[in-house]
C-alpha cells in the first residue's frame, strides 16, 4: 500500500501534456493502475471548451441540455421534448420583451 500512495504521490512518476480534443479516448491504462498521463489545459474555460469540442463529435441520436433552474440535464430525444423546450424559450424571450419595453 505504502508503494501505490507513494507512487501517486510522488510527481516523477507523472507525466503532464497538454490537453487537446483527441486526448480524451486516446489513452488506455488499467482500472487497477493510476493514471499515467495528465492533461494540463491553459484554463478551466479551456478545458471546458475542449471537452465540449470534443462532446460534440460524439455520434448520438439525441441532444443534451443543462436545465440551470432545476440543475440537471435534459435528454432532448422525442419530439415532446423539443417541443417543451421551445415553449420554455418563448416564454423567457416573452419576458426578455416585456422588460425591454418597460425600460424606455
Amino acid at each position: 500500500m505504502y508503494f501505490i500512495v507513494r507512487q501517486f504521490v510522488c510527481s516523477c512518476f507523472m507525466i503532464y501534456a497538454p490537453m487537446y480534443r483527441s486526448c480524451f479516448v486516446s489513452l488506455q491504462y488499467p482500472i487497477t493502475e493510476f493514471q499515467p498521463i495528465y492533461y494540463v489545459a491553459e484554463s478551466f474555460a479551456d478545458a471546458k471548451d475542449k471537452l465540449s469540442q470534443w462532446a460534440a463529435t460524439i455520434q448520438r441520436p439525441f441532444t443534451v441540455r443543462y436545465n440551470s433552474y432545476t440543475q440537471s440535464i435534459e435528454v432532448l430525444q422525442r419530439r415532446s421534448h423539443i417541443l417543451a423546450l421551445a415553449r420554455d424559450i418563448r416564454g423567457e424571450v416573452n419576458v426578455l420583451v416585456d422588460a425591454l419595453i418597460k425600460m424606455k
